[in-house]
């Protein structure tokens, strides 16, 4: 059975293969290495099918941070899970040369822009300071990820959330 056919038999199983398709891609490439007709090929579906899930290659880069974003952007409500948090970002540890491809250069304003929506969300009345907050997140992240700050997950997490709730209230 050709790859065409298994990711079409699978529930979500095209919307998979084309994000696993970019993840790799960026992991060899770096986003600006990303191209639509690539990911396609790679993932095995038909260009159609990428168009009938994604806008554009800036569209799946939203999709693809959306999850882990949404951690981050909870900081911003009034509870959270810091274990969550502190999760995540062990995670954007383990796949650092990712994590760090994603939040700087091109896609950058992409991630903030996005992290800032779902902080918006987190924290309604914050209004334009939720793009303070997504900078601030972005920034102290990619630090850390680079090994400018030689703290905890855990510590790291607290500092997030303190310098997000002192910014959106």
């Amino acid at each position: 059975m050709d790859k065409k056919a298994e990711v079409s038999g699978q529930r979500g199983g095209a919307r998979e293969a084309i994000l696993d398709a970019f993840r790799d891609i960026v992991l060899e490439s770096g986003y600006d290495g990303v191209r639509v007709s690539d990911v396609v090929k790679r993932s095995g579906v038909g260009r159609s099918t990428f168009y009938e899930h994604f806008q554009d290659r800036e569209d799946l880069l939203r999709d693809s941070l959306r999850g882990p974003f949404h951690l981050l952007a909870q900081l911003a409500a009034p509870s959270c899970d810091m274990a969550q948090t502190a999760f995540i970002l062990k995670h954007f540890a383990q796949h650092a040369s990712l994590a760090t491809s994603l939040v700087d250069g091109a896609p950058a304003s992409i991630a903030r822009t996005l992290l800032a929506e779902l902080i918006r969300d987190a924290a309604p009345a914050a209004g334009a300071r939720v793009y303070a907050a997504a900078g601030a997140q972005i920034g102290a992240v990619a630090a850390w990820l680079n090994g400018d700050d030689k703290r905890t997950a855990e510590e790291v997490a607290q500092s997030l959330r303190a310098v997000t709730l002192a910014l959106v209230r």
